[in-house]
């Protein structure tokens, strides 16, 4: 007999509403504030480039697989789908606070939904990665999706940070010429980190990589 998942449909729920809140944020969007005009009003060395947030659609979607594969008969009974218990919602509704805080423009609690995120995230990560011997469905459905997120999330967090900065006019990532080889740096980090930890690293490094600030030096 198989086990039941008790957070599937609470999964699938927050899921939806994250997506929904997420599509309600560019069609409206919400409080009246597209996320590129915030990002310019409190412009910081560290915002990334507008094409590192395509990162999100990818996201969505190996969340979505994560989903179809806790939903079926076959898997979803599974310890390592069991694991996440209810972190995945938790992650849901941390999402949507951000961005009802982010476009209400209330940046302090917006960084604070984002902390809450990152921590939920750290947590699955580190529950997928006690999976013993994952099957290439427990690879790609679960170990995937969460690393790149977790990756994602660990550069938004540092730069919703420096958003608060700014607004508090502490200015200390605005943009200077000092700061290049820094970001020529991490740049170079990135292909390093992968090869450092080749398993884990490599999706995580994905979305570090993706969420490094645009290069302004012209080079």
């Amino acid at each position: 007999m198989t086990r039941a998942n008790p957070y599937k449909w609470w999964n699938l729920f927050f899921f939806l509403a994250m997506i929904a809140v997420n599509a309600f944020s560019v069609l409206l969007p919400l409080g009246g504030n597209s996320t590129d005009e915030i990002s310019d009003r409190y412009h910081t060395y560290l915002t990334p480039a507008g094409y590192a947030f395509s990162i999100w659609s990818v996201i969505y979607l190996l969340l979505a697989g994560f989903l179809i594969y806790q939903s079926r008969a076959s898997t979803g009974s599974r310890d390592s789908v069991f694991s996440i218990g209810y972190w995945f919602a938790a992650s849901c509704i941390f999402n949507i606070s951000w961005l009802f805080n982010w476009h209400y423009l209330h940046i302090e609690l917006s960084l604070l939904a984002m902390l809450l995120l990152l921590v939920t995230l750290i947590v699955i990560y580190r529950i997928t990665r006690r999976i013993n011997k994952p099957t290439a469905g427990e690879r790609g459905l679960i170990q995937l999706p969460f690393s790149i997120y977790l990756g994602w999330i660990s550069v938004a967090t540092i730069v919703n940070v420096s958003v608060v900065l700014e607004k508090k006019s502490l200015g200390w990532f605005r943009p200077q010429r000092h700061h290049l080889g820094s970001h020529h740096a991490l740049h170079r980090s990135c292909p390093g980190y992968s090869r450092q930890f080749p398993i884990s690293g490599q999706p995580i490094s994905i979305g570090l990589c993706m969420g490094l600030p645009r290069d302004r030096s012209g080079a």
